[in-house]
């Protein structure tokens, strides 16, 4: 890990797995946005959400990556809240 980003610095092989929690430093106003790219591969994908989130779990093994954000929310009986979580795939040169 090196500032705001997580890299490999050798690719997983068999069985190896890697598994993180990395929690939110605080209150913040705004959501969160994420993006994952396999440069390799030409594949990415951004994930934004409307909401910080308070931890986000991140796990990998050989060919797959999963980021998890989780969001706190806190709902009195009889109130509603909307959230929003878009996720956009796209392709890099």
């Amino acid at each position: 890990m090196r500032d705001n980003e997580i890299g490999f610095l050798k690719l997983a092989q068999g069985e190896q797995r890697v598994y993180t929690v990395l929690e939110s430093c605080g209150p913040i106003a705004h959501g969160y946005d994420i993006t994952l790219e396999n440069r390799k591969t030409g594949a990415g994908v951004s994930i934004t959400s409307n909401q910080p989130f308070a931890k986000l779990s991140f796990w990998s093994r050989p060919r797959v990556v999963g980021p998890e954000p989780y969001i706190h929310l806190r709902i009195e009986s009889g109130d509603t809240v909307a959230w929003e979580i878009r996720y956009v795939f796209y392709t890099i040169p």
